[in-house]
């Protein structure tokens, strides 16, 4: 009874300003393209209500049913229309147009949150809109993050600066990187890889969590980043983008766009990023951040036939060097001596990829698409007296058909893709290989129908691992609404993942313990479910939106990383027992008065694994319970903003250090101190550029001795990989963004 008095109370909070709605279906296009506008927004002037446009440019609208009604669509780049409607039968048709030939025309523009969670999809896909990749420094994938509750980022090591993702309490490497629906940074790119896609390139991230589509593949354990870059009809001709910080790194980023042909467009983005200042800060000897030279390039080819052919090719290149260890290495020295330790890594990669689409215009439904991408990722580097290299090869094929069941309420995707990859391997004297060949069928069904509160998405694929066999996925995605805002959605799935021993935990090559694999690795299989709710309102004329989600992760098997069970080394090997994962989030974002914006978010996660030693312990060096609270305020004209982000992290479990006795058990497992981290910026306003200052970890917290024997680096006690806190004081940055209509 309490229960549904509870879920009564709920409902009848997130109704407030509900009243009978009926609905509007209809289309947005480019009026000078003559093509559909996925991603649009479309709203009813004057309340709540609205939707985003679909892959196809269309829509449907649950508007309030005193007509006429005011129906605003917007897409960036483009001006907004407006259209009123009389009826509810009329099929509404917006096209956009470039520039105004009316003077006293009317212009009105929709209001969006940096971060949005839709309530009218049916999987929970969080948008991190560019908006929110303003609210930081974000000069990089990894520092896009710091202001996003969802996602955690922690350095692997005290040495090379690695950065690594957790999603839902687990690794990064579980959570699939895609580039636009296209896997990405894959196998042995995953440590480094996060530093590979530059801040300003971004348009959005998409941050799915559980299980994802099954036409995206089968290795989204836990959830899947998708990266939108920004796209030649969005953007202006040119965009310059300049940063630099107190510690000696230095970057600069140029977007530039133009028209080829009539149907061509063409984009160029360049990104350059150096570090050439040598910092010690808590004078262990030891560089508190390695040395760096970064140059990327991706040149973007994009076509538009204006019928029923779009098409893009992209090619990217990409040079890193990054380098450090002991302030006093030098390499033409001391490289494979015990006079001074060091380290270097050089990547070199480069990706080219095309996309063709068929669409027709009378039926927007029906879709028939191909994707193709090729990647070769070559990695040079030692660590102390560690020689790592690696390169990988890499194809994906990709071919889908989208079509309808009757009406459009029911819809269904097949499709067939292919994944070959070749590896090549060698630590110090030993070489090892692997090639991956697997294709794979998938099939995909949606019902969402605009008149029913119900929606389902229901896939399955099945693939063909040349060394492991068939491999079958199974993934469902339901939601319901109570009402118009206030939904609920449910998920579950399987995912598979082929590890790599040493590239998923490049981090442990920074210390002296060995590394032992006690068996031949097996795919990792996992199943995944959970749950979220979402809510918006109004209160006293602001916006609101409550979100709660819980998600469970339940290993099959797990490549096992044991640095438990023995203190002079790390053990590698297949999962012994049980290994599970769960996450509680709840966030809350509210506009508190005009233009000041709040989010306060609370998580706890919970990861327990067997290891030979010890059984259900916890996960090292990870927070079992985190906070965050965002605040950011815009002044009326825009002219100035401010932004700032106060994070709590609790206690962490700290693996075994080099020098600890044996047996393990609770008991002596040593806890890491909780800590606060904040970070500001401002942002000015000028005619044509903009200027920002931030600061980073502005409380001072730092991890005191994050080295293990950092006096004698090629003793037995060596360790640089128990990072639980900063290892580097307050940061002060500055920045200038340049746009060029």
């Amino acid at each position: 009874m309490k229960k549904r008095i509870g879920l009564s109370v709920m409902i009848a909070f997130f109704s407030v300003n509900t009243i009978a709605q009926t609905v509007l279906q209809g289309m947005v296009f480019s009026a000078k393209a003559g093509t559909s506008l996925p991603g649009a927004t479309v709203v009813e002037l004057g309340t709540v209500n609205g939707a985003i446009t679909d892959l196809n440019g269309g829509f449907s609208l649950s508007v309030s049913t005193h007509f006429p009604v005011k129906i605003v669509a917007s897409y960036v780049g483009l001006l907004p229309d407006t259209l009123l409607v009389s009826a509810p039968s009329t099929t509404i048709h917006f096209s956009l147009h470039e520039s105004m030939s009316v003077s006293n025309e009317v212009q009105v523009v929709a209001k969006r949150q940096s971060t949005e969670i839709s309530t009218l999809k049916t999987r929970s896909v969080e948008i991190l809109g560019e908006q929110e990749l303003l609210k930081a420094a974000c000069c990089n994938l990894s520092e896009s993050f710091e202001t996003n509750p969802s996602v955690d980022v922690s350095y692997g090591d005290a040495v090379t600066g690695i950065k690594e993702i957790q999603l839902l309490g687990l690794s990064g490497i579980y959570t699939q990187m895609m580039s636009e629906a296209i896997p990405t940074l894959r196998g042995i790119a995953v440590p480094y890889g996060l530093n590979f896609v530059p801040g300003p390139w971004m348009e959005s991230i998409q941050i799915s969590k559980g299980a994802g589509s099954v036409a995206n593949g089968y290795e989204a354990l836990t959830g899947q980043i998708n990266i939108e870059f920004k796209k030649p009809e969005k953007t202006k001709p040119f965009f310059l983008n300049l940063f630099a910080d107190d510690e000696g790194r230095v970057e600069a980023n140029i977007v530039a766009n133009t028209k080829l042909a009539n149907k061509w467009k063409y984009m160029l983005m360049m990104n350059a990023s150096n570090r050439i200042t040598k910092l010690d800060q808590n004078q262990d000897g030891f560089l508190d951040q390695p040395l760096l030279q970064l140059y990327n390039l991706y040149n973007r080819f994009i076509y538009h036939s204006g019928k029923n052919l779009e098409g893009q090719i992209g090619v990217k290149t990409l040079y890193e060097n990054r380098s450090g260890g002991q302030s006093k290495f030098i390499k033409s020295v001391d490289k494979g001596t015990t006079h001074a330790y060091g380290f270097e890594v050089i990547t070199k990669r480069a990706e080219i990829y095309t996309k063709t689409g068929l669409v027709f215009p009378a039926t927007p439904w029906k879709s028939i698409g191909l994707q193709l991408s090729g990647t070769v990722h070559d990695q040079q580097s030692f660590y102390g007296l560690r020689n790592y290299n690696a390169k990988q090869q890499s194809f994906y094929s990709n071919y889908s058909y989208i079509n309808i069941i009757g009406t459009t309420d029911h819809k269904y995707k097949i499709g067939a893709d292919y994944k070959w990859d070749y590896y090549n391997e060698s630590l110090n004297d030993s070489a090892f290989t692997r090639l991956e060949s697997v294709p794979g069928v998938y099939a995909e069904y949606t019902y969402s129908c605009d008149d029913s509160k119900f929606g389902i998405i229901a896939g399955a694929r099945a693939d063909y691992h040349n060394i492991y066999g068939w491999w079958f996925t199974p993934r469902l995605h339901v939601k319901y609404n109570f009402t118009d805002n206030l939904i609920v959605r449910v998920s579950g799935g399987r995912g598979y993942r082929n590890p790599n021993v040493y590239a998923d935990n490049m981090g442990v090559f920074v210390s002296s313990k060995k590394l032992i694999v006690l068996e031949s690795p097996k795919p990792e299989d996992a199943w995944n479910g959970g749950a979220n709710i979402t809510g918006k309102t109004s209160l006293q004329g602001h916006e609101a939106s409550l979100s709660v989600d819980y998600y469970y992760t339940s290993f099959n098997n797990q490549l096992i990383m044991d640095q438990y069970s023995q203190s002079d080394a790390v053990l590698y090997y297949n999962l012994k027992g049980s290994s599970t994962a769960s996450s509680l989030q709840t966030t809350l974002s509210y506009e508190v008065v005009d233009r000041l914006n709040l989010r306060l978010s609370y998580k706890i996660d919970d990861v327990n694994t067997d290891y030979l030693t010890v059984k259900s312990m916890q996960k090292p060096l990870l927070a079992n319970n985190k906070a965050l609270m965002n605040l950011s305020y815009a002044t009326a004209n825009e002219i100035w903003t401010f932004d700032a982000t106060l994070q709590w992290e609790g206690s962490k479990n700290l693996p075994v250090a080099a020098n600890a006795s044996t047996p393990i058990n609770e008991n002596s497992i040593k806890k890491s101190p909780d800590y606060f981290l904040l970070q500001a910026q401002v942002t000015k306003q000028f005619k044509k550029w903009e200027a920002y200052l931030g600061g980073e970890n502005l409380l001072n917290v730092m991890q005191h001795d994050p080295i293990i024997s950092a006096n004698n680096p090629f003793s037995s006690t060596f360790d640089a990989t128990r990072i639980y806190g900063p290892i580097m004081g307050p940061k002060i940055y500055i920045g200038i963004r340049l746009t060029i209509k």
